[in-house]
């Protein structure tokens, strides 16, 4: 199921950093076939095969397919998920996201 014991997680952590910088949604992007390693005992470290997010952090019109993780999140861990599609993501304890709030989504096994 995973193709080596590396992190090759499309984003990390995205979402408000201090208010004052970079406090803006990703829109629009396409993220497919990332990954988490398998040999951390961090759960994070092993969520989030597509995204691991802030918990204010959003991802709107976004396309998110095929990203796996080790633990929870394949497609998304965390985060404010608006309008986006999520497909064929894997996670052994959950599929499309975890720990996120969904709105207005359509997830696809």
């Amino acid at each position: 199921m995973f193709p080596s014991q590396e992190v090759t997680r499309l984003l990390l952590q995205i979402g408000p950093l201090p208010l004052t910088t970079f406090n803006r949604p990703l829109i629009g992007f396409t993220l497919t076939n990332g990954f988490t390693q398998i040999l951390s005992t961090n759960c994070q470290e092993n969520s989030g095969g597509g995204v691991r997010c802030e918990p204010n952090a959003m991802l709107s019109d976004c396309f998110i397919i095929g990203n796996r993780s080790y633990f929870l999140g394949g497609g998304v861990y965390g985060g404010i998920l608006r309008h986006c599609s999520l497909v064929g993501n894997q996670g052994l304890g959950d599929g499309a996201t975890s720990y996120a709030v969904v709105e207005n989504c359509v997830l696809y096994s």
